[in-house]
């Protein structure tokens, strides 16, 4: 593409854009302010002078320009025609100093975090800045997800060791007040699956999800598999349903879970509800997009080694 300004009126306006306090930097803190999280910004003792640092969460923040920052691959980086050389030279050099920020920082103990300027345009912005808050919580707890944990790692393990295999509890979905109970309350408690069966399963005190029970019953959840093969428990997508209800209180939960998952991408053990009190584990799937009708599509996962599982 030609440079239709002259050397002088480009170097006028790049000399006009603010390397502190920008408006993507507005946007984020803004989005850290409304959800009162607490931060500093341009902390002049760190290196690089961090955009936003969010003691808490032990976690710094740069909001990076796409042309200053050389965000490769998208469309708002390119070098000007003008004057290429000494362009590119000084965007190289401010790839290897950010390279050596980061470095310095996370030897310091740091997490850092990095937001594109691209990243905040209005399409994007929400599930982008809702990342921020799930990456902190992770650099709060110091947990990397589930894969720390040998027991949620075991149980999905098991999935996907499991997969196929149909499994039973008792028939009655009803205590003895008469009251219903949660599907786990009538699946024998001897099983590795006993507290797996219901709708979405999130780990007491984590974010994330760890299983969810499948059915095709146009009934709260809705009807959601599509089959490959359904007598061997092979689907091909499922469109993963949160609550219908708005009254349901665990429906934004659900929500917030399932984006978590999708984020970074963690995997889950899906269940088929067949009926009252049979189950087929169906293995692992992977959340991979939001629908816009409100359900997440799942697909088939599966950890290349699994090691040895005792079914």
């Amino acid at each position: 593409m030609t440079d239709h300004l002259s050397k002088e009126k480009r170097s006028w306006n790049m000399s006009k854009i603010r390397s502190t306090n920008s408006k993507p930097e507005e946007i984020v803190r803004k989005f850290l302010r409304f959800n009162k999280i607490g931060y500093r910004k341009n902390v002049k003792n760190l290196p690089g002078k961090p955009d936003i640092v969010l003691n808490k969460y032990n976690t710094v923040i740069f909001v990076n320009g796409c042309f200053w920052h050389c965000h490769q691959g998208c469309p708002r980086f390119r070098f000007p025609k003008s004057n290429q050389q000494y362009w590119i030279k000084k965007l190289n050099r401010n790839v290897e100093r950010d390279a050596k920020v980061y470095k310095e920082l996370e030897d310091l103990g740091w997490n850092v975090l990095i937001i594109w300027e691209c990243e905040l345009k209005k399409s994007d912005a929400q599930a982008n800045l809702e990342r921020i808050i799930w990456q902190l919580e992770i650099n709060k707890s110091g947990v990397d997800f589930f894969m720390d944990e040998e027991t949620h790692r075991q149980i999905l393990l098991k999935f996907q060791a499991l997969q196929g295999q149909v499994i039973y509890g008792k028939k009655q979905i009803k205590g003895i007040d008469e009251k219903r109970v949660l599907p786990d309350k009538y699946v024998d408690a001897n099983h590795i699956m006993h507290d797996l069966i219901r709708g979405f399963y999130k780990p007491k005190g984590r974010d994330y999800m760890l299983s969810y029970q499948a059915t095709e019953k146009d009934e709260n959840y809705g009807p959601q598999i599509n089959w490959l093969d359904e007598e061997k428990g092979i689907f091909d997508s499922i469109d993963m349903r949160p609550p219908n209800s708005e009254k349901d209180n665990r429906k934004k939960s659900d929500i917030e879970a399932a984006r978590f998952n999708l984020y970074h991408e963690i995997p889950i053990g899906i269940l088929h509800w067949k009926k009252k009190g049979v189950n087929q584990i169906l293995g692992l799937g992977m959340i991979v997009s939001e629908n816009t009708d409100g359900t997440f599509k799942v697909v088939p996962y599966e950890f290349k080694d699994i090691g040895n599982i005792d079914k």
